[in-house]
């Protein structure tokens, strides 16, 4: 789940049946949960954009995921599947519908648009005609006894690997080494941690990311570019150990923007501002509960 794209930015929703958040009192998101917290209907209403519409709908089996059904007023729709095995995940897709039609003038944007909850994604013209194709393994993860990812695997509709995910661990620290055809675009991540398991550092390329703790609670995160300090962030708490307020720090911009945190008697998100070059936007969460 792309966590900033879909604003599913806590940590527990079992209590939680909706959530609407609008963007300067528009709304622009809608999450509906299931009762053992897991996200069954997200929308996003031009929350980024004009014009921009999107849906997800996720489906579980005894808490695990089964299916994503992902659909884009410029892009349609997609389904991914998810079988378990031993060891092993597989996600299975359909083959794309081909469409020609000019990049961003939104073809799907009254279908996706017109879908408000679970029920009414099922009921999608596009989607309906996407399953009449082919479906195709298109990703394998593998684990190792303990539960920690070893390898992943994508794969196109013919069968072809295109990329390769491996992942090797010692005793704080973790190796990500992603390869693809062209070896400009392959790459590796180091990443090490403290004993209590938090993320201390990564690497990768000419990018160094460090990360500081009291307790439990990250207090500030810094990034260095070819040895130039680029970006840091400064996290602030409450007493409930809820955070209050991030501030950034942006080099190239020699500038610092604040984010701020309100939360209501259930500890849950009451309002967001944040802070960007193009000026401050206030987010305001409402909640249904179950």
């Amino acid at each position: 789940m792309d966590k900033d794209f879909t604003w599913l930015n806590q940590n527990d929703y079992k209590s939680v049946k909706e959530i609407k958040i609008y963007k300067q009192s528009k709304l622009g998101i809608i999450q509906q949960f299931d009762k053992s917290g897991n996200p069954i209907f997200v929308k996003n209403n031009e929350f980024n954009g004009d014009d921009v519409f999107a849906v997800w709908d996720y489906s579980y089996q005894s808490d695990k995921l089964e299916s994503i059904i992902f659909g884009h007023s410029n892009v349609g729709f997609s389904e991914s599947y998810y079988v378990y095995s031993k060891n092993k995940t597989e996600v299975y897709t359909y083959e794309e519908i081909e469409d020609n039609f000019d990049a961003n003038s939104f073809p799907y944007q009254k279908e996706v648009k017109s879908i408000n909850s679970k029920d009414e994604v099922l009921y999608s013209k596009t989607l309906i005609n996407l399953k009449k194709r082919k479906r195709f393994l298109i990703q394998i993860d593998e684990y190792n006894d303990a539960g920690k990812i070893l390898r992943s695997i994508t794969k196109n509709p013919k069968g072809k690997k295109q990329t390769e995910t491996l992942y090797s661990y010692s005793k704080n620290t973790e190796k990500v080494e992603y390869k693809t055809d062209d070896k400009n675009f392959d790459g590796e991540v180091i990443k090490e941690f403290n004993q209590n398991g938090k993320l201390l550092n990564e690497k990768y390329r000419n990018t160094e990311v460090s990360y500081l703790y009291t307790g439990n609670s990250l207090i500030k995160k810094s990034t260095i570019e070819s040895g130039k300090l680029t970006e840091s962030e400064t996290y602030e708490y409450n007493a409930e150990n809820k955070l209050t307020r991030k501030i950034t720090f942006v080099s190239d911009y020699d500038k610092t923007f604040t984010d701020k945190y309100e939360y209501n008697k259930k500890g849950f998100i009451k309002s967001v501002q944040i802070e960007k070059m193009e000026g401050i936007s206030k987010y305001d969460y409402e909640y249904i509960y179950w």
